[in-house]
């Protein structure tokens, strides 16, 4: 039963299209359900107990979890309290944090018995939207009339009539997202070839899912796999020694040459976006950020009354404008805004993930936030059993993407990192 559940759980996560809204049935709720669902199995079975909490990373991260669920429970009540009126979706932004929790403790109970299963099935719905993605990229059968304005309405436009500058979406419903997606699933193919989980064709999935990145043309994304796979390679190889010194240096030098050749050597229409980086500073994207960052500093400082319009791969509803804070400008900077004022005072979204987390729930959540995902790593030496290599490089990764995207605030990226922390966790004597 719990292989089931694992295999249905890995099948919602990366196979349910996440534009997915059917007279009101999304994405999240379905995941939100099906947690719920699975938390209430596992209890009856006893499967879930407080003897869990002896493992000292998953004590950490609750901790961490439930530190962060009070700021953000606070900032919207607070700010409920301000406007004279409580909007039912602030309730979804607790919920978030829930169901991510829920997910990582579903997820560590039901790998303690058996991860064959799980990797399995992992790798081949990641091969799926590997495949669905060239597809996509390369309108084969002309497939994409039929089906994109179902599951990435937003990126029709660019994925027919021959567009020049395609950028492949999956069903992530946004070249970004996938990027990202892509990105942490490198490293943890990474993870397992450099742990001697060697099979031959491990080497050909972590190809096409690095040249996945490529298709999505996300520079972020791009950026994020690079220094994500590096990190691992520095955090498993390198000691103080002239020995591991070399090896450490021979691995990484054998993994930029690597992408280097890819870069050279596919199809133009693949590497024209990430050759971009070379000149990244005169990018139009790169200078919008630059003045959006610019712009909401200025407004932090009181400089503004208007926040600038933001990107648009942040899940949020947009609401209308302009409803004043009788709060304290320091005050909102210290304790937040909460999610209402954000969405009554932009049309769009943040480009700087950390600076809506600011505006969100101010200074104090944000560095809970933080503290949510860096408190397992004290647990490093009382665990031995925690791949906490694995688990840094993943938190790295999603800290370096916030820069410039969003990764907390969208379910598909979270919940999928999610996974991967749970996989950290604890292994002990299984192979996977």
């Amino acid at each position: 039963m719990s292989n089931l559940i694992i295999v249905i759980y890995n099948f919602l996560i990366l196979l349910l299209p996440y534009s997915l809204n059917f007279k009101g049935l999304t994405y999240s709720k379905i995941l939100f359900a099906y947690s719920i669902l699975v938390l209430i199995y596992l209890i009856i079975k006893k499967e879930i107990n407080f003897k869990l909490f002896k493992n000292k990373t998953l004590k950490y991260l609750t901790i961490g979890f439930f530190s962060f669920l009070s700021i953000v429970s606070f900032s919207t009540l607070l700010n409920g309290f301000f406007n004279q009126k409580m909007y039912f979706t602030n309730l979804l932004e607790m919920l978030r944090v829930v169901e991510y929790y829920l997910v990582i403790l579903n997820y560590y109970v039901l790998l303690k018995k058996d991860r064959k299963i799980f990797n399995s099935s992992l790798i081949t719905f990641l091969l799926f939207n590997v495949g669905l993605a060239f597809f996509q990229f390369h309108n084969l059968f002309h497939l994409n009339e039929y089906y994109i304005k179902l599951i990435a309405p937003t990126q029709y436009e660019t994925l027919v009539n021959n567009y020049p500058f395609p950028r492949a979406v999956a069903l992530a419903g946004n070249p970004n997202v996938l990027g990202f997606l892509m990105a942490l699933a490198s490293v943890y193919i990474l993870y397992l070839i450099i742990n001697n989980y060697k099979k031959w064709y491990y080497y050909i999935i972590y190809t096409l899912i690095i040249i996945t990145v490529f298709l999505s043309c996300s520079r972020t994304s791009y950026i994020t796999l690079i220094g994500g796979n590096g990190l691992l390679i520095l955090l498993t190889f390198f000691k103080f020694s002239k020995k591991d010194i070399l090896k450490t240096i021979g691995i990484g030098g054998l993994f930029l040459v690597f992408q280097i050749l890819l870069i050279f050597s596919l199809p133009e229409k693949y590497t024209w976006r990430i050759k971009g980086l070379v000149d990244f500073k005169n990018a139009s994207s790169w200078q919008e950020r630059v003045e959006n960052n610019k712009e909401f500093i200025s407004d932090l400082k009181g400089d503004k009354e208007e926040i600038p319009e933001l990107d648009d791969n942040i899940e949020n509803p947009s609401l209308n404008n302009k409803n004043k804070t009788v709060s304290h400008p320091l005050f909102n900077f210290i304790f937040g805004n909460g999610p209402d004022k954000l969405k009554e005072k932009h049309k769009d979204y943040f480009d700087n993930e950390w600076f809506m987390m600011i505006f969100n729930y101010g200074l104090v959540g944000t560095i809970l936030f933080a503290f949510m995902l860096l408190f397992p790593c004290f647990s490093i030496k009382s665990n031995k059993y925690f791949k906490w290599k694995l688990y840094l490089t993943v938190i790295i990764m999603n800290f370096v993407y916030m820069i410039a995207a969003a990764s907390y605030n969208c379910y598909l990226l979270f919940l999928f990192t999610s996974i991967l922390i749970a996989y950290t966790l604890e292994s002990k004597s299984q192979k996977f």
